[in-house]
């Protein structure tokens, strides 16, 4: 059998891209900028929603043909956005903790607090491209893409939380047009306040900027232990900036209410504000100065019993990395050193190695599990509920399957076996006598007959090798996997025992099977 040469390049999204977008100026620019919108594999999320390129073409052309203005979640934009508005969270934290403890004593806008409302337009800018971004619906297992839709999920979600949160800055340039700026802020004090408050609930949206961080490890195929280190080191710093922020506005509000203007320290440098708000979260003391007034001295107990939950909360993060390093999935990784190793010693052929990697990689895509392990830990019932629902779609998809009785259809599905192939390998062999037929769960397979000529392609959801199940007699065409494929296999064996009590079904496949045999040696 020689090497496969595959023409669903054909199908690809350049291909589909240069049909949509044909004429007009600047042509391979526009196709090139609106290639970036669009769902691509290198997005990590992509393999695990879309696992054939039969399934991400169909998206691809869904997308292009009814909603080619929208952003697709899993189109390459959307991923650098992602990380990009992970750098502008994280900078966001830093500049707001620098501009609370200045604002504490002093009174005019300064370069941080216009660098501090830049990054805050920039998040505008976030909240317009939500509206016209799609996401993920686990219920439905689909991308939605209807801007209505988009707009309701994200408008009961997160909308208002990301608008108010930048109140403030919105204010900002205002106050600096006055030419009292000092008058403008008593003036607007209740309302600056208020909407200052509403900065911290900023942390509200931590959960976007962990996901970037996990987006960013799958993208870089970084290892889960040292990400999740990496990732504890963040999150406490993240959680120390909120909380020198809440302390620094705090202060502020008990300068303006409760001290005199003539004993505020309008003097004291910005590395003390840090200092002494880091002693007190630390549970050692205030700062290098006595407090004077009550309120400080309850809001500084306050906060030396926070700091101690956070530095609790800190070990807590260390002991679930030293658990994460030392769990199942390490073990798993552990093997794979070992068999990579033993591959070295056995002195293998390069070839032969990455096709084991690659098998590795696409079984399993870095998430390892003991599949064997699960299913037995699990009852015969609910690992019969699991299958069905896996296989049943591509089952009922076989014209002799659509009217079996249900349980019965039950029975086929829980002889099904699960089976992994890599792109060029033989799935079955002209002339060799077949057993069992298959189920395309996912991927592309190329049909030859027994003279070598191709056929045709099938995709997901399609199946091949039905004959077997009724003769046995040398298979009259070859199958290969254009691309890696993950099939059900139903022997006949299990197949005829399952059908014994219904001799009417079988007579039926018997007909259809005929059928198919005279039109592949006819083409052949």
């Amino acid at each position: 059998m020689e090497k496969h040469d595959c023409k669903l390049h054909h199908t690809t999204q350049v291909s589909i891209l240069n049909q949509v977008i044909e004429t007009g100026l600047f042509i391979n620019l526009r196709r090139k900028l609106h290639s970036l919108f669009m769902i691509n594999v290198d997005h990590p999320m992509t393999v695990v929603y879309y696992k054939s390129m039969t399934a991400r073409i169909r998206e691809e052309i869904r997308h292009l043909a009814n909603y080619r203005w929208m952003i697709h979640p899993y189109s390459l934009f959307a991923l650098y956005w992602e990380f990009f508005i992970f750098i502008i969270y994280t900078a966001q934290f830093v500049t707001l903790a620098i501009v609370s403890a200045k604002h504490v004593y002093f009174r005019r806008p300064t370069a941080m607090v216009l660098w501090k409302i830049s990054l805050d337009y920039i998040m505008t800018i976030d909240i317009i491209k939500t509206f016209i971004t799609g996401y993920y619906d686990p219920q439905e297992n689909k991308t939605v893409l209807h801007p209505p839709l988009i707009a309701r999920r994200y408008l009961r979600t997160y909308f208002v939380l990301d608008l108010i949160v930048c109140l403030h800055t919105y204010l900002v340039p205002i106050r600096i047009i006055f030419n009292d700026y000092e008058v403008f802020e008593n003036n607007t004090f209740v309302l600056a306040v208020t909407l200052k408050g509403f900065i911290g609930f900023r942390i509200l949206r931590m959960k976007r900027w962990l996901d970037a961080l996990e987006l960013f490890r799958l993208y870089a195929n970084l290892s889960s232990v040292l990400n999740r280190a990496f990732r504890a080191v963040l999150l406490f710093v993240m959680l120390v900036l909120y909380l020198y922020i809440i302390i620094f506005q705090i202060e502020e509000m008990i300068e303006k209410n409760f001290i005199p203007i003539e004993d505020r320290d309008w003097n004291k440098q910005l590395m003390k504000c840090f200092y002494s708000a880091t002693l007190m979260l630390l549970h050692v003391s205030y700062g290098d100065k006595t407090i004077s007034h009550p309120l400080k001295v309850i809001v500084s107990l306050i906060f030396m019993a926070v700091g101690y939950c956070l530095q609790l909360f800190l070990y807590t993060l260390i002991l679930q990395v030293w658990v994460k390093f030392s769990n199942a999935r390490s073990k798993n990784e552990s093997l794979f050193q070992q068999f990579t190793e033993y591959l070295k010693y056995k002195d293998l052929p390069m070839s032969l190695r990455k096709k084991f990697f690659a098998f590795y990689q696409f079984r399993f895509q870095n998430q390892f599990y003991n599949e064997a392990h699960i299913n037995r830990m699990i009852s015969i019932i609910l690992r019969q509920e699991i299958l069905v629902y896996v296989t049943k779609n591509h089952v009922q998809r076989v014209e002799f399957f659509q009217d079996l009785p249900d349980h019965v259809l039950r029975k086929i599905v829980s002889k099904l076996k699960s089976e992994v192939y890599l792109a060029n390998d033989v799935i079955i062999k002209a002339g060799v006598a077949g057993t069992c037929m298959f189920f395309i769960y996912f991927g592309t397979v190329a049909i030859y007959t027994y003279a070598g000529r191709e056929i045709c392609h099938l995709e997901d959801g399609a199946h091949f090798g039905e004959i077997a199940l009724i003769y046995n007699e040398p298979r009259v065409a070859t199958v290969v996997a254009v691309t890696p494929c993950e099939l059900f296999v139903l022997n006949r064996s299990d197949f005829l025992d399952v059908l014994k009590p219904f001799p009417e079904i079988q007579d039926k496949i018997v007909k259809l099977a005929e059928e198919r045999l005279r039109t592949t040696v006819f083409q052949g």
